[in-house]
């Protein structure tokens, strides 16, 4: 079965009891209902409701409706709760509560798009607009040359990097301290429409999101000292838990651990890894904080240094390069990189 759900909450931030305004006679979330009808592609159309007046008022126009909890964040949240109960659900199509004009010919697409692109785990609608790209109720969407998005946005795409009002290295710093911690979304993201919008200023880029880096490598490092038995519970959830405690004890039992985990610790910190995992397992086997820290400043500096500098360098093929094959070529440069430390080492010691 397709089934369209119909998020709906009464007490709309910006418009007081919007569902139940009237457009013509109708309230919006009936016409909305009405129109989803429409559809040739949906088995059925149910709207999910947070209090009983939306429920009623859709039930007494002929259609389907469910309450869900009050204390969803999101409209996302509300269908989850009412797809869950439905069973033998092919596809869920998500249709805003407060589109009453919804167009059921663009329903139809949607389904016949995710029909012939089942690879795909979420389709969203977009159409190119021409007039009023700046303002705030347009939400714009960002996607790369396969089609995939990349983000949403409210503010104009791209944005003008020159605007004074907005700090983008406060932005920058706190998103690298915090990606070293707990945060799941690397800098990169940050760096490279940064680099290629001010490229004479890729340095200071490169060096702000290296020292937060660090620091907030600092961060986890400590959460992971002080708060052993706590971080130790991340790495349960994380399923690391038996390899954390193994390898603190191989550090004490100085079975030559210490420099497996340098060379880890380096890689963690180049390559696309969960740089946070490592950071909070250094802490817990207590691994010097001194030779953690200067692994911080070398490894981070050198991949935030390459992801500005071939920005600048080679512009978009480059960022075409880093999101198809970069995770990989990070990860051969980092160990093509330890290997000739090594072999340096043996051949001076």
């Amino acid at each position: 079965m397709i089934i369209g759900l119909i998020p709906s909450r009464l007490n709309s931030k910006r418009l007081k009891n919007k569902p139940l305004l009237k457009i013509d006679g109708l309230p919006i979330v009936v016409h909305t209902f009405k129109r989803a009808k429409l559809s040739k592609k949906l088995d059925d159309v149910i709207v999910c409701a947070d209090d009983e007046k939306i429920v009623d008022v859709v039930k007494k126009h002929g259609g389907k409706a469910l309450l869900t909890s009050k204390n969803h964040k999101n409209g996302t949240e509300r269908i989850f709760e009412v797809a869950k109960k439905i069973k033998k659900t092919k596809m869920i199509i998500d249709i805003q509560g407060d589109e009453p004009l919804v167009d059921p010919k663009d329903i139809d697409r949607v389904i016949d798009f995710h029909k012939k692109n089942s690879h795909f785990d979420i389709v969203v609608p977009c159409m190119k607009a021409n007039t009023n790209i700046n303002s705030r109720n347009l939400v714009k969407v960002v996607f790369s040359e396969n089609g995939k998005i990349l983000y949403f946005s409210r503010a104009q795409v791209p944005f003008d990097y020159k605007d004074k009002k907005i700090n983008y290295y406060r932005d920058l710093s706190i998103v690298s301290f915090i990606e070293s911690s707990f945060f799941p979304i690397p800098p990169d993201v940050m760096i490279i429409p940064m680099s290629l919008a001010k490229k004479e200023e890729y340095l200071k880029i490169f060096f702000i999101a290296t020292l937060f880096s660090s620091l907030g490598g600092l961060f986890g490092y400590f959460i992971g000292s002080l708060f052993t038995d706590k971080a130790i519970m991340i790495m349960e959830f994380y399923g690391y838990e038996e390899q954390v405690l193994q390898l603190k004890n191989q550090l004490n039992s100085k079975s030559g651990a210490y420099s497996l985990w340098l060379g880890t610790l380096f890689l963690a910190g180049f390559t696309p890894l969960p740089f946070k995992i490592f950071t909070i397992t250094s802490g817990i086997i207590n691994f010097n904080i001194f030779t953690f820290f200067v692994i911080c400043l070398i490894s981070r500096g050198l991949r935030f240094f390459i992801v500005a500098y071939f920005s600048v360098k080679f512009g978009k093929p480059f960022v075409t390069f880093l999101e198809k094959k970069g995770g990989i070529w990070f990860s051969v440069a980092g160990i093509v990189i330890i290997l000739m430390v090594l072999l340096v080492y043996l051949i001076f010691r």
